[in-house]
Order: C-alpha cells, then sequence, then structure tokens
C-alpha cells in the first residue's frame, strides 16, 4: 500500500514572511571587450624562453572608450552598492534578495529610473562605437584585429538589465504527494532551509550595522570622522527600519536610541563639524554607540 499525503503545512512553527517581503533577483551584464591574443602570448613566451602554455596574453579592444568604462563603474557602484545592496538582503547563493513590501514599491520605481539611465548609457557607448574602432587601430598597432568587432547590433545585444520580482514561498503553503516518511524528511530539510535563510537575511543587517557602528567609534576615538561616514549612518537607520524583516524588537530598539542621538526631534541632524569641536557632544555619541552595539545579538562576524 502506498501511503501518500498532500501536504498543506510543516508540523514546526516557520517564520512566514511571504505577505511582508518579496525577493528580487538583478541580472545586469556590461561587456569587457577584452580578447585572449594567443599570437601575442606566443611572441611573449619565444622572447622569454618560456612555455607558450604557461602564458596568457589579453588586450582589450576597446580600452580607450570613456564612456564604456563609465558604464561599468556607475553599474556596479550606482546600481548594485547604491540601491540594489542597500534595499535588499541576501536570502540564497543563487542571487536572490530579500526585500520588504514596504520598501518594495519604492525599490522598484529606483530600479526602473535607474534602468532608463542604464539605456542611455548603453547608446552613449554606441554612438561612439565606430569612431572608438578608428582609434584602437592606433593604440593596439599589429595587435589589432578588426574580425574580433561586433556590429553595433551585436554589440547591444551583449547589454543587459533584467530585474525579476518573485513571491516568498510560504511555509505554511507547501504542498506535495509523497509516502509519509518521505514527507517529513522533505518538511524538515524545508524547514532548516526557510529559517537559515531567514537568519542569513537578518545576520547580513547586523552584521552591517556592527561593522559601521564600530568604524564610527573609532573615528571618534581618532576625533576624526571620514568623509561619508555620518551619510552611511543615516542610510544605516533607514535599513534598519526597512530590513527588519523579523521585527526584532533587540533591533528595533537600537535604531531608535540611534535615531534620537542622531536626529531626534528638537535638534538638527549630527554633523561632522559638530562633532569635531563639541567635546561633550562627541563623548555622548561614543557612549550611545557603546550601548547599542552591546544591546545587539551576537552574530559570528
Amino acid at each position: 500500500m502506498n501511503n501518500s499525503t498532500a501536504i498543506q503545512a510543516p508540523t514546526v512553527s516557520v517564520p512566514s514572511l511571504a505577505s511582508s517581503a518579496m525577493l528580487v533577483e538583478l541580472s545586469i551584464s556590461v561587456p569587457t571587450m577584452k580578447r585572449k591574443d594567443k599570437a601575442a602570448a606566443k611572441d611573449i613566451a619565444e622572447q622569454n624562453g618560456a612555455e607558450a602554455s604557461d602564458i596568457n596574453a589579453s588586450k582589450d579592444i576597446l580600452g580607450g572608450c570613456v564612456q564604456l568604462k563609465d558604464l561599468q563603474n556607475w553599474q556596479f557602484r550606482e546600481v548594485r552598492q547604491r540601491v540594489h545592496y542597500n534595499m535588499t538582503k541576501p536570502w540564497s547563493d543563487s542571487g536572490l534578495r530579500i526585500i520588504t513590501t514596504i520598501n518594495y514599491p519604492d525599490y522598484i520605481n529606483i530600479m526602473s529610473q535607474l534602468e532608463q539611465e542604464f539605456w542611455q548609457r548603453v547608446q552613449t557607448v554606441l554612438d561612439v562605437y565606430d569612431w572608438e574602432i578608428i582609434q584602437a587601430q592606433t593604440r593596439l598597432g599589429n595587435m589589432f584585429n578588426a574580425a574580433l568587432y561586433p556590429t553595433k547590433e551585436e554589440l547591444r545585444g551583449k547589454f543587459k538589465f533584467n530585474l525579476t520580482s518573485i513571491p516568498l514561498p510560504d511555509a505554511a503553503d507547501f504542498r506535495v504527494d509523497l509516502p509519509d516518511e518521505a514527507v517529513k524528511v522533505l518538511k524538515e530539510a524545508y524547514e532548516r532551509h526557510y529559517n537559515d535563510s531567514i537568519k542569513g537575511a537578518m545576520d547580513s543587517v547586523l552584521k552591517e550595522v556592527i561593522e559601521l557602528l564600530t568604524r564610527f567609534h573609532k573615528q571618534l576615538d581618532r576625533g576624526y570622522i571620514a568623509e561619508g561616514t555620518l551619510d552611511q549612518i543615516y542610510l544605516l537607520l533607514d535599513t534598519m527600519r526597512t530590513c527588519n524583516l523579523t521585527q526584532d524588537t533587540q533591533i528595533e530598539a537600537a535604531r531608535l536610541k540611534l535615531e534620537e542621538q542622531f536626529r531626534g526631534l528638537g535638534r538638527l541632524s549630527l554633523s561632522k563639524e559638530a562633532l569635531k569641536e563639541d567635546d561633550v557632544l562627541r563623548a555622548e555619541t561614543k557612549s550611545v554607540l557603546e550601548d547599542v552595539i552591546k544591546s545587539l545579538p551576537t552574530i559570528d562576524m
């Protein structure tokens, strides 16, 4: 007799974030235009008495294209780091990241604007492409090979900007027909994965908080506040609010304490100049940072 059953929910209580979070995956491709050059590698090997198989040589066939370099830097610095990594947290090794539904509309709006800018920047590369090929003939000399250059249309096809949104799987809506013993094993594995993913996302938030507050505390000790540190602190306060997936009370209490110190009611936001000139304010801020760091849950750094 085949004992099978339809599973609707794990028996163990698993946090459900399906109504308060989404999964997103960002995929951006920008061609580097670097190509291996076997002939150059062979020449280098012969000139140095080396085995050709042990020598690698490459050339940047569009190395003088400032527009392409700017696009490569911009997509990493602005799209990935400033927006994607700041507004989402890791969910799986496959590149999926989690974002709260509260934060999701703003995220999609910003990413939509960035996608438009991405394609505008791609067009600036295409606009100078023919000229850059002419310039490459001079830069590369005898290493120039016209056959390596794709057409404009082919080049455009190498650029990609894809953002995928996926509803977060709900542990309470887990259905499968399997023998009872297999169901039990599957349920336990699924619960571990779900809990580990949530813990990983929350640990990411905590690690970011602890590292930045610790670094800022050291700066206050030295009496020197690095450029941009306070901006990072204010961004961190927003992250602690929007990325607190499990509504952790310790994280929320820490956020409120930091909010009170850095932009509390009736006071201007702390400035680099004020902290540098006011010894009392600097000592008070250090004390708040120490209290907050001690109050946060411990994680493996």
